[in-house]
């Protein structure tokens, strides 16, 4: 449990770092944008990591784990990709907006 919560931490502290440079006035280029995006990804990791450790210290047990075997063969799997699959496209279409922006943006100004 303890490792997740490092990993949030030093996600979170990238993340703090990148934007505190750009509030006080540093352009968040590529490479600044690319560092706080890892830093998300590693503050929500590792909260998932933590969280599920404390979850399955506190729920493991045989007759959980047998359920939830049965339960997860039931539609579980489907629901999970339905939403994977929204939850990407979602993600795909945001970067794909604010790409086509950058490039409006850059044709006006060049």
């Amino acid at each position: 449990m303890w490792a997740g919560v490092v990993i949030a931490g030093i996600g979170a502290l990238l993340q703090l770092a990148v934007w505190v440079a750009g509030a006080v006035g540093q352009p968040l280029r590529t490479v600044a944008l690319s560092i706080a995006s890892t830093g998300m990804v590693l503050a929500w990791s590792g909260v998932l990591v933590a969280r599920e450790a404390a979850r399955l210290s506190i729920v493991a047990t045989e007759a959980i784990n047998a359920r939830h075997q049965r339960v997860g063969t039931l539609a579980g799997p489907v629901i999970f990709l339905a939403l994977a699959i929204i939850g990407v496209g979602s993600i795909a279409w945001i970067v794909r907006a604010v790409a086509k922006a950058q490039r409006q943006a850059i044709r006006s100004t060049g």
